[in-house]
């Protein structure tokens, strides 16, 4: 029976630190790059895209804001109408009123007046028949 004996190479040479080693060392470590470079531009990207997305909520926020604004104008509107309409009844109502004691009070003038009248009639009448 022979037995064979497979002699390995000397240690020195199992290592990887031949030129051959450290150009493929450098291709993953480019890869590596490249990869963490892409990570970063699709995180920018995603940065953007939400950055993007916060200013077009704010500009529809501001177009409902301004338009939640223009219906309570016309809501304050209408009830500032209503309210000058009711102003104005009012005050056609108070003129109604004051037209109404003005006529009274020229009602009691005239019956004043000739209550008096006839007062005076009656004294001339008196002073005649004396």
């Amino acid at each position: 029976f022979f037995f064979l004996m497979i002699r390995r190479p000397p240690r020195s040479t199992q290592s990887r630190s031949s030129a051959a080693s450290d150009v493929y060392k450098r291709q993953e470590e480019k890869k590596d790059d490249k990869k963490e470079e892409k990570k970063e531009k699709k995180k920018e990207e995603k940065k953007e895209v939400k950055k993007d997305d916060k200013k077009e909520e704010k500009k529809v926020e501001k177009k409902d804001d301004e338009k939640d604004a223009k219906k309570t104008e016309k809501k304050d509107g209408k009830k500032d109408e209503k309210k000058g309409e009711e102003k104005k009844d009012d005050k056609k109502e108070e003129k109604n009123v004051e037209k109404k004691d003005g006529k009274k009070k020229e009602e009691k003038k005239k019956g004043n007046k000739e209550k008096k009248d006839e007062e005076k009639k009656e004294e001339k009448e008196e002073k005649e028949e004396k």
